[in-house]
């Protein structure tokens, strides 16, 4: 996993930098015969929209899919290497998804979604990498577009949203 430094205007007057995932594929172009491989079993019904590599190694991909590989999947899927698997019964929505990996290796899923899993989230989920569960202190009351884990620890998330957890916001929170 790398990670880019992305400065960001917040609220149009403060600047705070945001760690970006970026997958790199684990061949390097060699000569002039290299290039992208069709990797991973990746057969996906619709579109895949964000992939985060996670601190394990393992791939999580989401968008607007029903399968990844020929295994059910609603929407998010995680790639161990070897197959894909659903992660619980997936999100439920339609909408771009935003992925985080929390320090203590939990995944975050941020959309326009308001169930994971059939448990009630408002646009913003944990996995715990058994079971699907609203975030601690709620959620936003509009989508969420990206998600980012500062150095601290700390989630930020971005989107079109004026409410997070109950707390009056202007589009970013944490």
């Amino acid at each position: 996993m790398l990670t880019a430094r992305v400065a960001s205007y917040l609220l149009g007057v403060t600047t705070a930098l945001m760690s970006v995932t970026v997958l790199v594929h684990a061949q390097p172009c060699q000569g002039e015969g290299g290039g992208w491989i069709g990797d991973a079993g990746a057969a996906f019904t619709q579109t895949v929209s964000e992939v985060l590599v996670l601190a394990s190694g393992e791939v999580v991909v989401a968008g607007n899919f029903q399968s990844a590989g020929g295994v059910p999947a609603n929407r998010i899927a995680l790639w161990d290497g070897v197959a894909w698997r659903a992660l619980g019964g997936g999100l439920g929505g339609f909408s771009d998804i935003a992925l985080a990996q929390l320090p203590n290796g939990d995944l975050i899923a941020g959309g326009n979604f308001t169930t994971a899993g059939g448990v009630p989230v408002p646009r913003i989920a944990r996995w715990d990498g058994v079971a699907w569960a609203p975030l601690a202190g709620g959620g936003t009351n509009n989508p969420i577009r990206a998600l980012a884990v500062l150095p601290n620890g700390t989630l930020v998330a971005a989107g079109n949203f004026q409410s997070a957890g109950g707390v009056a916001v202007v589009n970013v929170a944490r």
